[in-house]
C-alpha cells in the first residue's frame, strides 16, 4: 500500500498528476500538433502503445482534470483505458464515458476511442503476451470514434 500505483508528481511537492500528462518518450515524444495522442491510465501502458509506435500518454488514473484538458487542445485524444473491472463494475469503461463527455464539454470534439481486448486487463499485459504487431492490428480494426451517440450506446451495453 506504500508504493504508489502511479508514477509522477505529487500535490505535496508542488505539482500533482492532474498538472501534467506522462508523454511515453524514445524518439516519439509529444506528437505535431493535430496528431492523434493515445492516452492510458498508467504510465507501462503509455509505454506499451509507444513501444508499437504511437504517440502515447499517461494521465495517471481514471479521471482527467482541466489543466491536462488543456494540454491536450491541439491534439486529437484516444482514450485507451484498461478493461480490468473492480466491485463488478467497469471502472475503465465508465471513465471512457465521463473523460469523453469533459473533452466534448471543454470543445475538444474529435475524440477516439479503443480499449484492450477483455481478457488483457491493460496495453501492457497486451503487449507483453502479443507484442507490437498484433497490437497495431488490433487497433486499426477496432479504434472508433467518440461521438454524442458513444455515451448511449456504451451505457446501453453496460460499458
Amino acid at each position: 500500500d506504500s508504493i504508489p500505483k502511479y508514477l509522477g508528481p505529487h500535490k505535496d511537492q508542488g505539482v500533482g498528476k492532474g498538472d501534467v500528462i506522462y508523454i511515453a518518450g524514445g524518439e516519439n515524444g509529444w506528437p505535431p500538433p493535430k496528431s492523434k495522442l493515445y492516452l492510458t491510465e498508467g504510465e507501462f501502458d503509455a509505454k506499451s502503445l509507444s513501444n508499437c509506435g504511437y504517440y502515447a500518454g499517461a494521465i495517471g488514473g481514471k479521471a482527467i482534470e482541466d489543466k491536462q484538458i488543456s494540454l491536450l487542445q491541439d491534439y486529437i485524444p484516444v482514450l485507451c483505458f484498461d478493461t480490468d473491472s473492480g466491485k463488478g463494475k467497469d471502472a475503465g469503461g465508465e471513465a471512457l464515458v465521463i473523460i469523453g463527455e469533459q473533452l466534448r464539454e471543454k470543445g475538444i470534439n474529435e475524440i477516439y476511442f479503443v480499449r484492450p481486448p477483455k481478457q488483457y486487463k491493460d496495453w501492457n499485459k497486451f503487449f507483453q503476451v502479443h507484442g507490437r504487431k498484433l497490437i497495431n492490428a488490433y487497433i486499426n480494426q477496432n479504434e472508433k470514434p467518440y461521438t454524442p451517440d458513444t455515451k448511449i450506446e456504451l451505457l446501453m451495453k453496460g460499458i
